[in-house]
């Protein structure tokens, strides 16, 4: 079962092969509450 969420400290080079994205790119979400924070992350999308 994997995890809703990702620590980004845990992130690697594999994961930004992954991802396709550079982590150098990626900034951390900053907000007020939760609700500002869960809009601005990534989320994976999967084909249905």
């Amino acid at each position: 079962m994997e995890d809703e969420f990702t620590q980004f400290e845990l992130l690697d080079q594999e994961d930004e092969q992954e991802l396709g994205i550079s982590l150098c790119l990626i900034q951390i979400p900053k907000g007020k509450n939760e609700k500002e924070l869960i809009e601005k992350m990534y989320v994976k999308q999967t084909e249905i």
